[in-house]
């Protein structure tokens, strides 16, 4: 076997997989022993789960831009028709626009609590203590398992506003 260095961002997928199973096994309760039991049998669950994570994410956020996407119509609409007051018009397209982005927001801290609550343990880290890693390189190990964990929200919460913005105009 040949060796070969891994990167941070590499690393961080075990880890973030790790917290996965970790946030499971803390919410199952009294159900640990059959989670385990699962995770046994069934070595590929934990990257299932961590997958549906993600596509629940993406799900979830991307049928937020129709917010926007309404506030936007009726933004056009209440101007076109003549008897718009401007000051009216702006601060409630604006309103609206500030309930998106925390709505936003909101989602991704929401669906990335028992994840977060795993990583502040830091029982996925006890491992990588023992390599020769700096105190340094694992604050960024760190940082990097938070971004794998929600890259997905992330990305849509960069990109789909804009895209579809671009798009409908």
């Amino acid at each position: 076997m040949s060796r070969q260095k891994l990167s941070l961002f590499k690393l961080a997928k075990f880890t973030n997989l790790e917290i996965v199973m970790e946030a499971q096994v803390q919410s199952s309760g009294a159900n640990q022993s059959r989670l385990i039991e699962k995770y046994k049998k069934n070595k590929n669950s934990i990257k299932t789960q961590a997958l549906a994570l993600k596509f629940a994410y993406g799900f979830l956020l991307s049928f937020l831009v129709v917010i926007p996407l309404a506030a936007y119509f009726e933004f056009i609409n209440f101007f076109t028709s003549g008897s718009a007051n401007v000051d009216a018009g702006l601060f409630a397209a604006s309103a609206v626009f500030a309930i998106f982005f925390s709505m936003q927001i909101g989602y991704i801290l929401i669906l990335g609590l028992l994840n977060v609550s795993a990583l502040m343990t830091g029982e996925a880290f006890r491992w990588f203590e023992t390599l020769p890693i700096s105190e340094k390189k694992l604050n960024k190990l760190g940082f990097m398992t938070v971004f794998r964990n929600i890259d997905v929200g992330l990305l849509l919460l960069a990109l789909a506003f804009p895209v579809v913005m671009v798009i409908i105009t």
